[in-house]
């Protein structure tokens, strides 16, 4: 382990060199507004849906994305049909919680298929969510 890691120095060196190793891209450092950023990619493309080959779904990281928006909903409001935390159902569709709840949940909350427990607190970290009834009836 004392050999993977540096002592008094930065490691970057070392960053670099594991990148190499992966046959990863190098590593990105820069240094803004007092903050250091470093960016590790990882060569896959951004994949938001799952895609299908011939009908079958291929397996990526989660299991839990769809092809289809409308799938994805479709999902998310049956999972949603008893009170979600925000963590749950961060966890179930596998992304960010940025992505999850500005561009899943946000949409589906202004369209009247999701409800909030705490409507008055929208930020509280004893928000749940849970399908309308009227999610049951859309197209």
């Amino acid at each position: 382990m004392i050999k993977e890691t540096e002592n008094r120095y930065s490691g970057i060196p070392t960053i670099q060199k594991e990148m190499m190793k992966a046959n990863l891209p190098k590593p990105e450092f820069s240094v803004r507004n007092g903050e250091f950023k470093v960016i590790l990619r990882n060569n896959l493309p951004i994949v938001y849906y799952e895609e299908f080959i011939d009908g079958q779904e291929m397996n990526r990281k989660s299991d839990r994305i769809f092809h289809r928006v409308g799938e994805r909903d479709n999902a998310l409001l049956e999972y949603c049909k008893i009170p979600r935390s925000r963590e749950e159902i961060i966890g179930f569709v596998g992304f960010s919680r940025y992505y999850t709840m500005n561009k899943i949940m946000k949409p589906l909350i202004e369209k009247g298929y999701i409800n909030m427990t705490l409507p008055d607190k929208p930020k509280s970290s004893k928000q749940k969510y849970y399908a309308a009834e009227i999610a049951k009836n859309r197209e």
